[in-house]
């Protein structure tokens, strides 16, 4: 039998280091040469991937898209790790540790964490991947049965709590 073709390219010259966890669908963006842009040190991300495991209508690739991200962000935009904040509920097969599952108040830390110290001009990316809401408009002069589309879900972001405020 044939032995195995690999499934990932070859680095390209001049590329330096080793990346052993980059997506199968970023493979061949990755260049360690490319310049870093002006004031890359003040930029943040948060990725947030909920799959709802233990829900009646739990999602397939949301944990996915945020490893996309997370991989595009650290390895193609040169990410430092301490600049990106990722929270994913794992599954039984794959479980997250308790300190990086996406609960209302770990999203709240990373919301805070996200804008501290923030200034005009910083780079500062929210990104989630899960259900989505809609939430009645409570003063808007637009007709009461329009909504405002919000990318929380559930017990996460209530009428009238911090994230409405």
């Amino acid at each position: 039998s044939a032995a195995p073709t690999p499934t990932h390219s070859a680095p390209r010259p001049g590329a330096t280091g080793k990346v052993h966890s980059v997506a199968a669908a970023l493979h061949g963006l990755v260049d360690a040469t490319r310049p870093l842009p002006m004031r890359a040190a003040r930029r943040r991300a948060v990725v947030i991937g909920c799959n709802y495991p233990s829900s009646h209508a739990p999602l397939r690739g949301c944990g996915n898209d945020a490893w996309n991200m997370l991989s595009l962000l650290r390895h193609t935009l040169q990410y430092r790790e301490e600049q990106v904040l990722c929270l994913l509920d794992g599954s039984d097969t794959c479980p997250t540790p308790k300190g990086k599952q996406p609960t209302r108040a770990k999203i709240l830390e990373a919301l805070a964490w996200l804008t501290n110290g923030a200034v005009a001009g910083d780079n500062l990316l929210f990104y989630f991947s899960g259900y989505g809401t809609q939430q009645p408009v409570a003063s808007s002069p637009r007709r009461a049965t329009q909504k405002d589309a919000h990318g929380f879900c559930g017990g996460i972001a209530d009428p009238g709590d911090q994230l409405h405020e």
